[in-house]
């Protein structure tokens, strides 16, 4: 019984020793080598409207089995952005086996603006008409994303027993592809329409502006005209004839002396601010509407 064992141990130990001949000879065929990516430089400077193309300029890739391999770069992520509008890009190539390697390459925007928000009207509505109504009103846009009003949200308290006529603050915040939030402060007024209809109504050109840290802008250069019962007058930059029941040539005018700003703006900090435009009618009733102030870093 002995002996017959001993073929049957030698036997496994010549399998064992092939299927580990085997085993070594494809290890030794397996490529654990990425690709290596050289880039000429390590920081570039692009527009907001480059593409992946732009962004792998300069850079190549090659492999120890594969050679060049410099048509599988791809720009995998791209960071969040820095304060100096420039973003991290990570930059990856692969083998025919698989194996992927990464690199980071700084992109720097040459042109990058925060996203802004714009108003079509005034943040004003009937107290019928719900907050929702004014807030319509409100849109942004982005110069990576384009439009992101859809992006927007809002902050307000509502009251316990709902909006009256007076004034409500809100922040409108919104944020972009890039990371980039912005937000703004401002306050939605309710009215009562037939309240509101004897009022003189100011309108302006905006209704909100952006300047830069130290640049101060001239309040009236805003103004576009005012209406007050069923009678245009069109803003001049010298003393006008609003009240006048007569103009020459039927121009009616309104001038800086008929129109009261009140509002302070910090140019030496970021920050949103409002003025508000005021404009008096006949019985002593006036009328006024609000300039968002934009003040953004350089």
């Amino acid at each position: 019984m002995r002996r017959r064992r001993i073929p049957i141990i030698v036997l496994f130990i010549l399998s064992l020793a092939a299927f580990t001949l085997s085993g070594l000879r494809y290890y030794r065929t397996l490529d654990g080598q990425a690709p290596v990516i050289s880039m000429d430089k390590d920081e570039i400077v692009v527009s907001v409207k480059a593409d992946s193309s732009e962004i792998l300029k300069g850079i190549t890739a090659k492999d120890d089995k594969d050679g060049d391999v410099t048509d599988t770069l791809v720009v995998e992520k791209m960071s969040k952005i820095d304060g100096d509008s420039s973003r991290d890009a990570i930059i990856a190539a692969f083998d025919s086996r698989g194996n992927i390697t990464r690199e980071i390459r700084k992109v720097r925007y040459s042109d990058y603006t925060h996203p802004r928000f714009s108003l079509s009207a005034p943040l004003r509505t009937p107290v019928a008409a719900g907050i929702t109504s004014a807030t319509s009103y409100i849109s942004a846009n982005d110069c990576i994303d384009g439009n992101i009003s859809g992006k927007i949200s809002l902050e307000y308290e509502k009251p316990e027993d709902g909006f009256k006529a007076g004034d409500y603050p809100i922040t409108a915040e919104v944020v972009n592809s890039a990371g980039d939030k912005q937000s703004i402060n401002a306050t939605v007024t309710f009215f009562q329409q037939s309240e509101d209809s004897l009022l003189p109504r100011i309108d302006l050109k905006e209704y909100i502006v952006y300047t830069k840290i130290g640049e101060e802008i001239d309040p009236y250069d805003y103004c576009e005209s005012v209406t007050y019962l069923g009678r245009e007058y069109k803003y001049s930059g010298g003393r006008g004839n609003y009240g006048s029941d007569s103009a020459e040539g039927g121009n009616f005018t309104i001038g800086r002396e008929s129109i009261s700003i009140s509002g302070e703006i910090d140019y030496e900090n970021a920050g949103s601010q409002e003025l508000i435009y005021s404009v008096r009618g006949e019985l002593g009733v006036v009328g006024s509407v609000r300039l968002i102030v934009v003040v953004e870093d350089k």
